[in-house]
């Protein structure tokens, strides 16, 4: 029941995101390597969540490492949720607050990333 109560919030806030196409990244303990934005244009008059700016393979505390990085994750991709908690709700500051609170351990990062669109 928990797992499915994780997967049914997780897809939730990936509803939330605009036509994306969606995958998971595990993060070992450390800096994730990633600059951060708010987003703006999910539906509210402020912006909210964050997406990644940039990469920041050079991090010195980063725990990832940075081929896997840079084959995963691209600057726009949008972090829908992290350990099955949805950030998209949540104001700039509050979703950079709770990554931050988690930099000691190991942390499932579900990504969306917008789709091309159409010619």
């Amino acid at each position: 029941p928990l797992r499915d109560l994780a997967r049914s919030v997780v897809s939730d806030a990936l509803s939330r995101l605009p036509r994306r196409t969606e995958f998971c990244v595990v993060f070992p303990p450390g800096s994730m390597g990633l600059e951060l934005e708010p987003v703006h244009g999910l539906g509210t008059p402020h912006p909210v969540g964050c997406r990644v700016k940039q990469l920041c393979p050079n991090d010195p505390g980063m725990g990832v490492d940075a081929a896997v990085l840079h084959a995963s994750v691209h600057p726009g991709d949008v972090l829908a949720a992290v350990d099955s908690y949805p950030l998209t709700a949540l104001a700039f500051g509050d979703a950079v607050s709770r990554l931050r609170s988690l930099h000691r351990r190991t942390r499932t990062v579900h990504f969306g990333r917008p789709r091309p669109q159409p010619r």
